[in-house]
Protein backbone atom coordinates (compact mmCIF):
# COMPACT_ATOMS: atom_id res chain seq x y z
CA UNK A 1 0.00 0.00 0.00
CA UNK A 2 2.86 2.36 0.82
CA UNK A 3 4.64 1.73 -2.46
CA UNK A 4 1.43 2.34 -4.41
CA UNK A 5 0.93 5.65 -2.60
CA UNK A 6 4.49 6.71 -3.38
CA UNK A 7 4.03 5.86 -7.09
CA UNK A 8 1.05 8.20 -7.08
CA UNK A 9 3.10 10.92 -5.45
CA UNK A 10 1.34 10.57 -2.10
CA UNK A 11 2.68 10.00 1.37
CA UNK A 12 2.73 6.49 2.75
CA UNK A 13 -0.35 5.83 4.88
CA UNK A 14 0.16 5.39 8.60
CA UNK A 15 -0.27 2.03 10.26
CA UNK A 16 -3.54 3.24 11.81
CA UNK A 17 -4.95 4.23 8.40
CA UNK A 18 -4.02 0.89 6.90
CA UNK A 19 -5.69 -0.89 9.82
CA UNK A 20 -8.87 1.14 9.32
CA UNK A 21 -8.92 0.40 5.60
CA UNK A 22 -8.36 -3.31 6.24
CA UNK A 23 -11.19 -3.30 8.80
CA UNK A 24 -13.54 -1.62 6.33
CA UNK A 25 -12.58 -4.02 3.53
CA UNK A 26 -13.09 -7.05 5.76
CA UNK A 27 -16.52 -5.79 6.79
CA UNK A 28 -17.46 -5.19 3.14
CA UNK A 29 -16.31 -8.70 2.17
CA UNK A 30 -18.35 -10.17 5.03
CA UNK A 31 -21.49 -8.39 3.82
CA UNK A 32 -20.88 -9.49 0.21
CA UNK A 33 -20.48 -13.08 1.41
CA UNK A 34 -23.73 -12.89 3.36
CA UNK A 35 -25.51 -11.50 0.28
CA UNK A 36 -24.23 -14.43 -1.78
CA UNK A 37 -25.46 -16.86 0.90
CA UNK A 38 -28.97 -15.36 0.87
CA UNK A 39 -29.18 -15.61 -2.92
CA UNK A 40 -27.66 -19.10 -2.90
CA UNK A 41 -30.21 -20.30 -0.34
CA UNK A 42 -33.07 -18.93 -2.44
CA UNK A 43 -31.69 -20.57 -5.58
CA UNK A 44 -31.16 -23.92 -3.85
CA UNK A 45 -34.73 -23.81 -2.53
CA UNK A 46 -36.05 -23.09 -6.03
CA UNK A 47 -33.88 -25.84 -7.53
CA UNK A 48 -35.22 -28.29 -4.94
CA UNK A 49 -38.76 -27.52 -6.01
CA UNK A 50 -39.62 -25.39 -3.01
CA UNK A 51 -40.78 -21.82 -3.24
CA UNK A 52 -38.30 -19.56 -1.44
CA UNK A 53 -39.85 -16.81 0.63
CA UNK A 54 -39.51 -13.73 -1.53
CA UNK A 55 -40.42 -11.49 1.40
CA UNK A 56 -37.71 -12.96 3.65
CA UNK A 57 -35.14 -12.92 0.85
CA UNK A 58 -35.83 -9.30 -0.07
CA UNK A 59 -35.89 -8.14 3.56
CA UNK A 60 -32.57 -9.84 4.24
CA UNK A 61 -30.99 -8.39 1.09
CA UNK A 62 -32.25 -4.90 2.00
CA UNK A 63 -30.82 -5.24 5.50
CA UNK A 64 -27.48 -6.31 4.03
CA UNK A 65 -27.59 -3.38 1.60
CA UNK A 66 -28.05 -0.99 4.53
CA UNK A 67 -25.18 -2.69 6.33
CA UNK A 68 -22.97 -2.28 3.24
CA UNK A 69 -23.89 1.41 3.06
CA UNK A 70 -22.85 1.82 6.70
CA UNK A 71 -19.52 0.19 5.94
CA UNK A 72 -18.96 2.59 3.05
CA UNK A 73 -19.96 5.56 5.23
CA UNK A 74 -17.41 4.43 7.80
CA UNK A 75 -14.78 4.46 5.06
CA UNK A 76 -15.83 7.95 3.94
CA UNK A 77 -15.46 9.20 7.49
CA UNK A 78 -11.71 8.75 7.12
CA UNK A 79 -11.35 10.46 3.76
CA UNK A 80 -9.03 13.41 3.58
CA UNK A 81 -10.87 16.70 3.50
CA UNK A 82 -9.24 19.81 2.09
Amino acid sequence: MGEAAERLGLRRPSYQHVRRLVKVERAARKVRGEEREVVKDALWAAAAGRVPSAVWTLRRLRALQRERELVLQEHKAFERRE
